[in-house]
């Protein structure tokens, strides 16, 4: 590995802990560049601000330890395993990834200018897109892919609430089949039940804002 290369990984091995350990907003380049062992110059050789550094590890995370499985997924020919390991994956990355984890939880010192919530959504959207390559027919056709990314990030944030490890396994186990069904319920929803009209009666009676 070229000296210029060695420097720019070290520079971002070096962010990314003081990432994990702080949050975004309490770290600084001179921080970093401390901790690297190198100039402030240099920083500012391989990225533009800290920001983009920042953006840089939430792309690789998703890029080496996250398509990666995926697309290794495609092999498995029945959809609803690979939607369910990959969904079980992706809580394990969460778990694993502190960055990963606080953004999903909403920690707002985790967040950067372009590295929100939002940010995370639209990489799971990509996901889903690479796991549905087949079998298309067999998603539910009233449900958008951000709607399911929406929903699986909501379902890792209430797994999340778990303290327990063992607890947090068993929500994950029993969540992600009920998450896996409904996207893979292909039949579009008879509105026999008049869903909105539900919704709007309800509102009025019980919700106060």
């Amino acid at each position: 590995m070229s000296k210029t290369k060695d420097k720019q990984k070290v520079l971002f091995r070096s962010a990314e802990k003081l990432f994990e350990k702080y949050g975004y907003r309490k770290v600084s380049v001179d921080e970093i560049v401390k901790k690297a062992g190198v100039a402030k110059g240099t920083f500012y050789l391989y990225f533009k601000n800290k920001d983009e550094l920042y953006r840089r590890i939430i792309e690789n995370y998703y890029q080496e330890e996250i398509i990666t499985p995926v697309e290794s997924l495609l092999k498995e020919k029945e959809l609803r395993v690979r939607l369910y390991v990959d969904s079980v994956v992706g809580v394990a990355y969460f778990q694993n990834r502190k960055i990963l984890r606080e953004i999903i939880l909403k920690n707002p010192n985790y967040f950067s200018e372009s590295v929100n919530f939002e940010l995370i959504i639209q990489k799971n959207v990509e996901l889903l897109k690479i796991l549905f390559t087949r079998n298309s027919e067999e998603i539910r056709k009233d449900i958008s892919f951000r709607e399911i990314a929406e929903i699986y990030a909501s379902q890792v944030f209430l797994i999340f609430q778990e303290k327990s490890t063992k607890k947090l396994w068993e929500k994950t186990e029993s969540l992600l089949k009920i998450f896996v069904d409904g996207i893979l319920s292909h039949h579009k929803w008879e509105d026999t039940l008049k869903s909105k009209k539900i919704i709007q009666e309800v509102k009025k009676k019980y919700v106060y804002i």
